[in-house]
């Protein structure tokens, strides 16, 4: 009796399965390491490495599905150490004493996992299909045995493409981003840029063949839309002593879904990838704020902090054609990494001696920034239409921070706050 229940079971299952449309395939692709580090003596170079393995995805319906993998993995890593530039004069008779020039230590980390991620996936329902998904991954650690290394967890998000073919074989291309939440070798965490192609089969009963020539119609309802965009951020720190800092260039690229709630305006929320910059010229003690301290160097720096932000935005259009809109709302930030780049110099002289000392920087600085940033971000934009039912969104918006996201400072004086400048230019796809 129970062996009858079991194979009932199984078949009951089966056919579920069978019955809905499940997609399954190979993976390929390249990695290129991305560490999220709080070293302030030198860097980790991004490398590339090899990513394979096999994915199974869950449609629930025409846009929203449930996808995981099995990956193999190996994340590269390269440490460069350095010492500063030392020159170094005597008096009367100013000669060349000692100069000692910049020189690398390397050291190499090679880590291979069996990574299996989790993602909740969302998508047009449309032949050429672009989609977006975030969830989650545990790493198991295949080729290291000493306490420094571990399992891994973490977050990954995606964006891509995919193209279905006689509704059998699906074709895609995917971009992830994963950040890991483990500390591992030298209390660093992983990370990485990830780009892949896939090959997968729709498996399908004979009764679902009208169901998966529906699930890719011409034409689409436009209450609902995704759209993609990439743009540049002007960015500043407007924090204590503000006017030390500069403006500081960097980028941005988004996934937002796009509602039409009534005549006239729209809510708009999605997944923002931001990196926010801003300038030091000054004396300090410390390469990305300015403090002054016992030993103070001329510092000329940049420092970048990337975040995932999450916007939630009203659209309210002026015009009857629904062309030109201006928005506002708030926003929620998630620190993913932080760096500052530049040179720093430092003199000492007295009548009988001259040192000049230089030093490039190149430090991770995750450990002095709060792990997330929460403000407000208001705008304007303009949509061309293309081929009847796409757009062309062009934007500009600007956003404040509400809060110090200076975790380090020794005073409540101690204040960083941003604020950006952006402009974007997307691509909207009406969907369901």
């Amino acid at each position: 009796m129970k062996y009858k229940l079991t194979v009932i079971i199984i078949l009951g299952i089966s056919n579920f399965l069978v019955a809905q449309k499940i997609n399954i395939g190979i993976v390929n692709g390249v990695n290129l390491s991305h560490i999220n580090s709080s070293s302030t003596i030198g860097r980790w170079k991004t490398k590339a490495g090899p990513l394979t393995g096999l994915f199974f995805e869950y449609n629930a319906n025409k846009t929203v599905a449930i996808s995981t993998q099995i990956n193999y993995l190996s994340l590269y890593y390269e440490y460069e150490g350095y010492y500063d530039n030392n020159i170094w004069y005597v008096y009367p008779n100013p000669y060349l004493v000692d100069c000692i020039l910049p020189w690398y230590s390397e050291i190499n980390e090679d880590i291979s996992y069996l990574r299996i991620p989790l993602m909740f996936k969302f998508q047009t329902p449309t032949r050429l299909s672009f989609n977006f998904s975030s969830g989650i991954y545990y790493s198991f650690l295949l080729n290291k045995k000493d306490d420094k290394y571990k399992d891994d967890f973490g977050l990954i998000f995606s964006s891509g493409v995919s193209y279905n073919l006689q509704n059998i074989i699906n074709l895609s291309f995917q971009l992830n981003y994963t950040s890991g939440l483990n500390n591992m070798f030298y209390e660093n965490k992983n990370g990485s840029i990830e780009l892949s192609l896939g090959i997968g089969y729709i498996l399908k009963s004979k009764k679902q063949e009208d169901y998966l020539t529906k699930s890719f119609p011409d034409t689409i309802n436009p209450q609902l839309s995704i759209s993609y965009a990439v743009g540049t951020n002007i960015s500043q720190n407007f924090g204590t002593n503000k006017d030390s800092y500069g403006n500081g260039w960097s980028y941005n690229a988004s996934i937002s879904l796009i509602s039409e709630t009534k005549k006239g305006t729209s809510f708009q929320t999605g997944i923002f990838y931001e990196r926010k910059s801003y300038t030091l010229n000054d004396s300090s003690s410390l390469n990305f704020y300015l403090k002054q301290g016992n030993n103070n160097w001329w510092v000329d720096s940049k420092t970048d902090i990337d975040y995932i932000s999450v916007p939630f935005l009203m659209n309210i259009f002026l015009n009857k054609k629904q062309s030109f809109y201006i928005n506002f709302g708030l926003y929620a930030a998630f620190k993913i990494n932080a760096r500052v780049l530049g040179t720093a110099d430092n003199i000492f002289q007295t009548e009988a001696q001259y040192i000049e000392n230089n030093k490039h920087i190149y430090d991770h600085i995750n450990q002095e920034f709060a792990s997330m940033d929460v403000g407000w971000l208001a705008g304007a934009g303009y949509k061309i239409p293309i081929f009847n039912k796409y757009y062309l969104d062009f934007a500009l918006r600007y956003n404040s921070s509400l809060i110090d996201i200076y975790k380090t400072g020794t005073t409540t004086n101690d204040i960083i706050q941003l604020r950006t400048l952006s402009f974007s230019a997307g691509f909207q796809i009406p969907i369901l």
